[in-house]
């Protein structure tokens, strides 16, 4: 999702988005490849801010922060799922991130925001992602992530 031209300048304007609550810009996390993203418009900070909100009080990091916005934007395109084989992820980085009015990214770029989203599969908190046994299991998931075989599901499609 992209930002209205008013949104955008209101909020290099006044660094803060009323239309999203009171967080202000310069009260939120300083990643440098989340910057970069958001500045490129190729990271939506509605997805952002969304994730962040999600994950309040949590452990966070950039990595993590990444994975999340991977999994929000696979929903958004369709996808059921965001899969992890062999340090390969399904779909893709370049499927997802490559905002046609967005500046295009380098293949290196292309490759560290990969890296960063696998490693930020890796260190999600027990607490935020539940292990499911079977595609048969009929225990109800109280956590925003489930997790089966490699594959990663927002809660609302597992259900």
């Amino acid at each position: 999702m992209e930002r209205g031209f008013a949104k955008q300048n209101f909020l290099e304007s006044y660094k803060l988005a009323p239309w999203l609550g009171t967080k202000r810009a310069q009260d939120l996390p300083n990643w440098p490849l989340v910057n970069q993203l958001l500045s490129k418009n190729q990271l939506s900070y509605l997805n952002y801010l969304l994730t962040l909100e999600l994950i309040k009080g949590q452990w966070i990091n950039q990595n993590l922060v990444l994975f999340i916005c991977h999994l929000l934007m696979a929903a958004q395109e369709g996808h059921l799922c965001v899969e992890i084989r062999n340090q390969t992820l399904f779909p893709t980085v370049k499927q997802l991130w490559m905002n046609e009015a967005a500046a295009p990214l380098s293949n290196e770029e292309l490759e560290n925001l990969t890296h960063s989203i696998l490693q930020g599969s890796e260190n999600i908190p027990v607490n935020f992602v539940t292990a499911m046994g079977s595609l048969e299991t009929s225990v109800y998931p109280n956590t925003p992530i489930c997790m089966h075989k490699g594959n990663f599901y927002l809660q609302k499609h597992w259900v």
